[in-house]
């Protein structure tokens, strides 16, 4: 009986799943690259201005806090769930996020040296 119970609960919980896919399947894909993207800009507006307005970096951590919960939302509702790939690494980005590390280095240097009273 518990046997004939479970597999009439597995059919079921298989139709609903099979449901879900469906309807996923509609759904639009998504474009991480765009995504990634949005984070590596503001990595740079961040990294490469902080020592301009400091608190840029609290605003995009609340930005972020907030974007996550927006894109587990698009993630689970308005879009196809990403289809799971292995990879090596980030790719590209990590070039440009390493170059603009060093950038923004330097660019901190001058912002301060420029405008700093005690130097000239």
């Amino acid at each position: 009986s518990d046997n004939a119970h479970s597999n009439k609960m597995g059919l079921k919980g298989r139709a609903a799943e099979e449901c879900q896919v469906g309807m996923e399947s509609v759904l639009p894909r998504q474009h991480l690259t765009y995504q990634n993207i949005k984070v590596v800009m503001q990595f740079a507006y961040v990294t490469l201005f902080a020592s301009t307005w400091p608190l840029a970096a609290f605003l995009a951590l609340f930005n972020n806090i907030l974007q996550r919960r927006a894109d587990a939302h698009r993630i689970t509702t308005t879009t196809r769930r990403p289809t799971p790939r292995q990879v090596q690494g980030i790719g590209i980005l990590n070039d440009v996020l390493t170059f603009l590390a060093y950038t923004a280095v330097l660019t901190n240097a001058l912002i301060l040296g420029v405008t700093s009273s005690s130097l000239g």
